[in-house]
C-alpha cells in the first residue's frame, strides 16, 4: 500500500500485522487516533517505509494486548519529513514489552513518552537523531512529570546507538536497565556520575564516541557492570582507580585507542585495602592497536581469570625485561602479539601459561625462535607465526620429550607459518596432532619424504608461492585418514616452478590415485604448471613457457642420464655392449620413469656426422640444427630398431646415402626438413615400412624418383611444399596418403596434359593446401593461382565443373598474376578517384593557373565572348576611385584589352549600360563603399532585366559590411552570381585576366599599344574649350598639329566633335586604305586611325572635294543619293552598309557637338558582321567657328553642303540644311 491515510478494519482476529508503504513513492501518511480499531487479539503490529510525520494520542488505544510494537518509517530518506510523538501516544499498551522506534528521524520525545508502559522490557531508539539523554522519555522527577518508578519496570535493554548525543545527564529512575547502548554517538569527556542509579547494569557501550579521558568518577555506582566497550575513541591515558568501582568487570574492550601506558588503572590505589577486587574477575582485556611501547612490570599480577589477552598492533619490540612476564595468567587460552615490532623472544616467556590454546606471533621480525620456546604450551591448538622473517622451524615443534607419544604429547592443530624464508620442511618440523598446515609464500624448495606421513587427522595443507621444482612420490604420501577416503587430506600445490621430470609423471595422475588411502587429493591441479625436458628440444634456445601438467604427455616426463646398464645386462664392463647405454659425447640424453622413453637430445651442437654409440635402445634421436654437409652416411643407425622419431631438419643435408636408415624398421617420425636436398633416387626409404609422418619441405627438391615413396605403406602426412616440383607425377608416383599431403610452393607445371591430372589429384581433401597451390608456364612468367579455370600454357583450355574443384570459375590467362593486377587496378582506381576530387576541388585555381602560364582556357566562354564587340570589357567605378582606375588597374589591363572607362570614356550622367552589353564583351564593376552611394543607382537602373544572366566581375575594393550590403539588396543579390574578385588577394591579375574575354587585338591583328590612344586636337565647330586626353601609359600627349597630325591641319573638312563612350574597334580591315580615289569627296565615311565614321549629307550635295591626298582614310561615297532627307539617310545606311543587309541590334545615347544627348541605332552588316551607330540631328550653323577639342578616341564629322566644295582650302565649307545625318 502507499499510505496508512485509511482506517485498518481488515483482518480483525489477526495476531500478528504487518503494514508495509511503498519505498518508491514518497507519499506521507496519517495517523489519527485509535487508527487501527479495536483489536484485543493483536500481538505484533509492524509499520515499515511509511512516511509518518506526527504519531497522535491513543493512536494505539486499542490494541491493549500488544506485546510488540515496531514503526520504521525510514524517514531519513526524506530529510525534511521528521516525526512527532504526542505524550500519550502509546497510552493504552498496558501489555507492550518491546518497542522499536529505529529510522524515524526523530530529534526528539515528549517527557515521560514512555511511563505509561509498565511492562516495557525493551526500549530501541537509534539510528535517530536525538541530540540529548533527556529527551528519551524519562523527564526527570522534579520537573513533576517524571515516571511512577513503582510501575516502570523497564527491566532489560536501551538502545540509543546511531544518535547525535552529546552530553549526558544522568539517568535516574532506570534502575533495572540490564543493557545501555550509547555507541556511535557525539559523547566526549563526562566528569559526574551519570550512570549511579543503573545499579543492575550489566553491559555498557561506549563504543565510536570522542572520549579522551576517562574520570574515575564516570564509571561510579556500576557495581553489577561486567562488559565496558570502549573502542574506537582517542583515549590517550588511563587514570588511577578508573576501574575501581566495576569490581565485576569481564570484559574491558579499550583497542583502536591512543593509550601509550597503563600506569596502575589496573592495580588497587591503596596497598592496605582488601576489599577491592583489582579487576580479578576479567576474562577479556583488548589492547589492540594502541601506542603502547611495553607492558609495565607486574601489569598481570591480578588478572588470575584473563583468558583472552590482545595486544597486538602496538609498538612493543621487546619483552626481554620480563621474566615470565604471563606467568600469573594461569587460565589465558589466547594469547596476541602480533603487528607488533618483536624480533626476540625470551626462551620462558611462555611459561605458566599452561592452558593456553590460541597464540598469534604473526606480523613480528623474528628471524629465529628459541629451539624450546613451545615446551610449556601443552594445550596449544591454534600457532600463527605468518609474515615474520623465519629461516627453519625444524625441530621448533618436536623438542618436546613426549613427542613420540601422541596420547599424552602435543595437540597442535593449525600452523600458519606463510610469508617467511622457509627453505626446507623435514619430518620434523611438523607434530603429528596438525590438521591445517600453511606454508604459503616462502622459499621453499625441498621437502623431505614422509614429512605428512604419520599424521591421521591431516585436512589440509597449502604450499603455494614457494621455490618448489619437484616433488617426489614418497614427499606426498600421507597416513590413512581416521575418515573415510572421501575425506582425504587436501594439497594445494599450484604457483611454483616445477620441472616434470621423469620423477613428476605421477602428479598428473595423483587424483586417480587419491581413493589410495595414502594418497592426498590435489584440490588445484587444473592450476600446476611446469617445463618438461621435451620442451627444450624445440628450435628455440629460449626456456620454454610453463604448460598446464595435465596437457603434457606421459612420455615427456624425462629424466638426464649419462650412463646405465639394466640389472640383466652381462656386458657392461666392455665397451661394445649393446644393452649398455651410455651417452654420446656432444648430447644429453633422457629417460622417463620405466626406460620406455630414450631420448637422444644433440640439436644445435655442431656436429658434422652423425655420433657415434647412440644407445641400441633408444626411442627418439634429436639431431636437428647441425652441419652435416653432403651425404649422410649409410648404416648410420643401424640396430637402433626402437627409434620411433628422428629428427634430422636444418642439419644442411643434400643428399641421402643408400641404407641410410637401414635398421629403423620402428621408425614412425622422420623430419627432414629445411634442408638442402635436390633429389630422391628412390633407395632412401627402403624398408621404412611403419613410418607415418615424412617432412620434406622446404628443400631443393626437383626430382623425385616414381620409387621412392612404394616402400611407404604406412604414410599418413607427406610434406612436399617450398620446394622445386614443377610435373612430379603425383597422381600415379605418391601411395595413398592417409590424412595429410602438402604440395603448395612449387612451381608446378601449367601444362594441360599435366593439369589434367594434377587437378583432379588435389582435388581430394587430403590435399590440405590446395588452395595454396600455383603453377608457372615458365620460369620468367608470373606464378597464376590454380583455380577452376586456368588456360594452359599450351594454348588448350582445361575445365573443370565438379563440385570438388577449387577457387572460383573465372579462367585466368597464362602467366598472369591476378594479384598484382589487382592491386594496380584498385590503386589507379583509387589514384583516379582521388585526382577527380582534387581536380573537383580545386578546379578555378587550376583553371586560372594554366591560363596565367600557358595561355590555356580549358572551360570555353570562361570569359565571355568578344565576337562583333568594340570593346573587351566596360568598367564602371566611381569618380572618387577614377585615379586607382586610370594610374593603378586599367595600365596593366590595357596592355592586351581594349577598355572603356566609364569617367573617361563616356560624358557625364550618360546611362550607357544596356548598350555596353551589345559593345562590350565583359563588365567590370569596381565597388567600393562610393561605388554603393553614387553610381550603383544608376547601375541598377540600366541593368539588364535578367539579372541571373547578367554576371560581370566584381572588383572589391575594401570590405563590405553586412549594414553596407543591407542598404543595397539587390547588389547583394548580385555578389552570388557574378564573379567576386578582391583587389588585395593572391593572384589577382591573373584571375582578372582569365575571367576576361580572349583579346580583340590577339586576335584581329590589332594596331601596336602605340596606337590606342591619341590626343590630337582639332578645330570644333563646337564653342566649347579645347579639352585634351592623356594618353594611357603615361605617354605625352599628341595633337593634331604634332607630326602625326601635321598633314592634316593643312586641309580638313569642318568637323563637329561627339564625345563617345565607344573605343574605335574594327569594322573594317584596320590601318588600310578605304577609299583610293582622289576627286569625289562628298559626303564619305571617313576612318581616323582605326575608327570609322560614317556622316550623312543634306540631299543639296553629295560630294565634298578634299585636295589633300594625304587623308588617304577617306572612302568615297556613292554619287547618286536621294533627294529626300529619308532618301539621303537611306543611302547613308546603304553606303555604309550596302545592298541593305543590316539589323537593327540595340540603342545608343550620343552627345552631339552641341552638347545635346540623342538617341543613336546600332545597326549590323549581316554580311560582314561590322556594327555601326546612325543618329539623325540637326546641323549646326555654317558660321559656328571651328573650336579645338580634345580627340580621345571617338570623331563625328559632319558632311559640307554643295556650295563648298572648294577642292584646295585649308578648311571645309560648311553648308545645308538644318538636319544632317550622323553615324558614329
Amino acid at each position: 500500500m502507499r499510505t496508512l491515510n485509511a482506517s485498518i478494519t481488515e483482518f480483525p482476529s489477526a495476531k500478528s500485522l504487518t503494514v508495509q508503504c511503498s519505498d518508491v513513492f514518497l507519499y506521507e501518511s496519517i495517523l489519527r487516533t485509535n487508527h487501527f480499531g479495536y483489536r484485543p487479539d493483536l500481538k505484533e503490529l509492524d509499520i515499515q517505509f511509511c512516511k509518518i510525520r506526527r504519531i497522535p494520542a491513543l493512536t494505539f488505544s486499542g490494541l491493549s494486548d500488544l506485546k510488540t510494537l515496531s514503526i520504521q518509517s525510514m524517514n531519513s530518506e526524506w530529510p525534511a519529513m521528521t516525526m512527532d510523538i504526542a505524550r500519550d501516544a502509546f497510552t493504552g499498551l498496558n501489555s507492550l514489552n518491546f518497542i522499536d522506534l529505529t529510522f524515524n528521524n526523530l530529534w526528539s520525545l515528549p517527557p515521560a513518552a514512555f511511563c505509561s508502559l509498565h511492562h516495557l522490557k525493551t526500549l530501541n531508539i537509534s539510528h535517530n537523531y536525538l541530540q540529548d539523554a533527556d529527551l528519551v522519555g524519562f523527564a526527570s522527577p522534579t520537573d513533576g512529570l517524571g515516571c511512577n518508578t513503582h510501575f516502570l519496570h523497564l527491566s532489560r535493554k536501551l538502545h540509543l546507538q546511531n544518535n547525535s548525543i552529546t552530553t549526558l545527564t544522568p539517568l535516574n529512575d532506570l534502575e533495572n536497565l540490564v543493557l545501555l547502548n550509547l555507541s556511535r554517538n557525539d559523547l566526549s569527556e563526562e566528569s559526574q556520575a551519570i550512570f549511579s542509579s543503573l545499579t543492575n547494569l550489566l553491559a555498557l557501550d561506549l563504543s565510536y564516541n570522542r572520549f579522551t579521558y576517562l574520570s574515575p568518577s564516570l564509571l561510579r555506582g556500576l557495581e553489577t557492570l561486567q562488559i565496558l566497550d570502549l573502542r574506537y575513541n582517542a583515549i590517550t591515558t588511563l587514570s588511577n582507580d578508573v576501574f575501581s568501582h566495576t569490581p565485576q568487570l569481564k570484559a574491558l574492550l579499550l583497542s583502536h585507542n591512543v593509550i601509550q601506558s597503563m600506569g596502575d588503572a589496573l592495580r588497587s590505589t591503596s596497598a592496605k585495602s582488601t576489599d577491592f577486587h583489582n579487576l580479578t574477575q576479567l576474562q577479556d582485556l583488548a589492547l589492540n592497536n594502541n601506542l603502547l611501547m611495553s607492558l609495565p612490570l607486574g601489569f598481570f599480577e591480578s588478572l588470575h581469570e584473563l583468558r583472552t589477552l590482545d595486544v597486538g598492533e602496538n609498538q612493543i619490540e621487546s619483552l626481554q625485561n620480563h621474566s615470565k612476564p604471563f606467568k600469573h595468567l594461569k587460565s589465558l587460552v589466547a594469547l596476541r602479539l602480533a603487528g607488533n615490532g618483536l624480533k626476540i623472544l625470551p626462551e620462558d616467556v611462555f611459561h605458566g601459561l599452561d592452558n593456553l590454546q590460541v597464540l598469534h606471533l604473526g606480523n613480528n621480525q623474528f628471524s629465529d625462535l628459541p629451539q624450546k620456546i613451545f615446551n610449556p604450551l601443552m594445550q596449544l591448538r591454534v600457532l600463527s607465526l605468518d609474515n615474520n622473517q623465519l629461516k627453519d622451524i625444524n625441530g621448533l615443534l618436536t623438542a618436546q620429550s613426549n613427542y613420540y607419544d601422541l596420547s599424552n604429547g602435543f595437540s597442535l592443530k593449525m600452523l600458519d607459518v606463510s610469508q617467511n624464508k622457509i627453505g626446507h620442511i623435514g619430518v620434523t618440523s611438523l607434530v603429528n596432532s596438525l590438521e591445517y598446515i600453511f606454508f604459503n609464500d616462502n622459499n621453499i624448495k625441498e621437502i623431505e619424504p614422509a614429512t605428512f606421513a604419520n599424521k591421521p587427522r591431516l585436512k589440509r595443507v597449502e604450499l603455494l608461492r614457494n621455490g618448489l621444482t619437484q616433488l617426489q612420490f614418497s614427499v606426498l604420501v600421507v597416513s590413512p585418514s581416521s575418515h573415510s577416503v572421501e575425506t582425504s587430506p587436501e594439497f594445494f600445490l599450484s604457483q611454483n616452478p616445477y620441472h616434470c621430470d621423469c620423477e613428476m609423471e605421477y602428479l598428473k595422475n595423483i587424483n586417480s590415485l587419491s581413493r589410495n588411502p595414502n594418497r592426498p587429493a590435489v584440490m588445484d591441479l587444473d592450476d600446476i604448471k611446469c617445463t618438461s625436458e621435451q620442451l627444450f628440444l624445440s628450435e628455440s634456445n629460449s626456456a620454454p613457457s610453463p604448460i598446464p601438467i595435465l596437457d603434457i604427455p606421459s612420455n615427456q616426463f624425462l629424466c638426464p642420464y649419462q650412463a646405465h646398464c639394466f640389472a640383466l645386462c652381462m656386458c657392461c664392463d666392455f665397451f661394445a655392449c649393446d644393452c649398455r647405454m651410455h651417452c654420446p659425447e656432444g648430447c644429453n640424453c633422457f629417460h622417463d620413469p620405466t626406460w620406455t622413453a630414450n631420448v637422444i637430445h644433440c640439436s644445435r651442437r655442431g656436429h658434422l656426422d652423425v655420433p657415434p654409440l647412440i644407445p641400441m635402445d633408444a626411442t627418439a634421436i634429436y639431431l636437428d640444427g647441425n652441419n652435416f654437409t653432403g651425404f649422410l652416411e649409410s648404416q648410420a643407425f643401424i640396430g637402433r630398431k626402437r627409434v620411433s622419431a628422428l629428427y634430422l631438419n636444418a642439419s644442411q643435408i643434400s643428399a641421402v646415402n643408400n641404407q641410410t636408415f637401414n635398421g629403423l624398421s620402428e621408425l614412425e617420425v622422420l623430419h627432414m626438413e629445411n634442408n638442402l636436398i635436390q633429389k630422391f633416387e628412390g633407395f632412401e626409404f627402403t624398408n621404412l615400412t611403419a613410418l607415418k609422418e615424412l617432412f620434406l619441405q622446404n628443400n631443393l627438391l626437383h626430382f623425385i624418383n616414381i620409387l621412392t615413396f612404394t616402400s611407404l605403406p604406412s604414410l599418413e602426412i607427406l610434406r612436399l611444399d617450398g620446394n622445386l616440383l614443377v610435373n612430379f607425377a603425383v597422381w600415379n608416383d605418391l601411395p595413398s596418403i592417409g590424412n595429410s599431403l602438402m604440395l603448395a610452393g612449387n612451381p608446378w607445371s601449367c601444362r594441360c596434359e599435366f593439369l589434367k591430372y594434377f587437378k583432379e589429384y588435389i582435388s581430394n581433401d587430403f590435399v590440405g593446401d590446395a588452395k595454396e597451390i600455383q603453377c608457372a608456364s615458365s620460369p620468367s612468367s608470373g606464378i597464376s593461382l590454380l583455380k577452376d579455370n586456368v588456360t594452359c600454357s599450351d594454348a588448350l583450355a582445361v575445365t573443370y565443373g565438379g563440385a570438388n574443384h577449387l577457387g572460383s570459375n573465372g579462367i585466368i590467362p597464362d602467366g598472369i598474376d591476378v594479384i598484382p593486377i589487382s592491386v594496380t587496378v584498385i590503386a589507379i582506381c583509387i589514384v583516379l578517384a582521388v585526382s577527380s576530387v582534387m581536380v573537383f576541388v580545386f578546379r578555378t585555381p587550376l583553371r586560372v593557373w594554366l591560363h596565367s602560364k600557358y595561355g590555356v582556357r580549358l572551360q570555353k566562354g570562361t570569359g565571355g565572348g568578344n565576337e562583333d564587340k568594340l570593346y573587351d570589357a566596360y568598367v564602371s567605378y566611381s569618380v572618387k576611385d577614377d585615379e586607382f582606375v586610370r594610374q593603378i588597374l586599367a595600365p596593366p589591363i590595357e596592355e592586351d584589352y581594349k577598355l572603356c572607362l566609364q569617367h573617361r570614356d563616356i560624358p557625364g550622367g550618360a546611362e550607357v549600360l544596356p548598350g555596353m552589353s551589345q559593345l562590350c564583351a565583359k563588365q567590370i564593376l569596381v565597388v567600393s563603399k562610393s561605388y554603393l552611394e553614387t553610381e550603383w543607382i544608376r547601375t541598377k537602373f540600366s541593368a539588364p532585366r535578367d539579372t541571373k544572366s547578367w554576371k560581370p566581375i566584381v572588383v572589391l575594393l575594401e570590405e563590405l559590411s553586412s549594414l553596407d550590403l543591407a542598404s543595397t539588396p539587390e547588389f547583394n543579390i548580385l555578389l552570388k552570381t557574378a564573379v567576386v574578385l578582391r583587389w588585395n588577394e593572391a593572384g589577382f591579375w591573373n584571375k582578372l585576366r582569365f575571367y576576361l574575354p580572349d583579346s580583340i587585338k590577339r586576335e584581329g591583328g590589332n594596331p601596336p599599344p602605340g596606337w590606342l590612344h591619341y590626343d590630337c586636337t582639332i578645330p570644333s565647330n563646337n564653342s566649347s574649350a579645347s579639352t585634351r586626353s592623356t594618353i594611357v601609359g603615361g605617354s605625352s600627349p599628341r595633337t593634331l598639329n604634332d607630326a602625326s597630325c601635321s598633314e592634316m591641319n593643312n586641309t580638313r573638312p569642318r568637323a563637329g566633335v561627339i564625345s563617345n563612350p565607344l573605343e574605335g574597334v574594327p569594322l573594317q580591315r584596320h590601318h588600310q586604305p578605304l577609299w583610293r580615289g582622289s576627286s569625289d569627296k562628298s559626303d564619305s565615311v571617313y576612318s581616323w586611325m582605326d575608327h570609322t565614321y560614317q556622316t550623312i549629307g543634306n540631299g543639296k550635295s553629295n560630294q565634298h572635294p578634299l585636295t589633300n591626298k594625304r587623308h588617304t582614310h577617306l572612302q568615297q561615297q556613292p554619287k547618286h543619293s536621294s533627294k529626300s532627307q529619308g532618301g539621303v539617310y537611306q543611302s547613308v545606311i546603304e553606303t555604309a552598309v550596302p545592298n541593305g543587309h543590316y539589323n537593327p541590334v540595340g540603342n545608343l545615347d550620343v552627345m552631339l557637338p552641341d552638347g545635346r544627348m540623342v538617341p543613336a541605332t546600332l545597326v549590323r552588316n549581316s554580311k560582314d558582321g561590322r556594327v555601326l551607330p546612325l543618329v539623325q540631328v540637326s546641323s549646326g550653323s555654317e558660321n559656328d567657328p571651328p573650336g579645338t577639342v580634345t580627340f580621345p578616341r571617338t570623331v563625328v564629322y559632319k558632311a559640307p553642303t554643295s556650295e563648298s566644295n572648294s577642292s584646295n582650302t585649308t578648311s571645309s565649307s560648311a553648308g545645308g540644311s538644318n538636319k544632317g545625318g550622323y553615324l558614329v
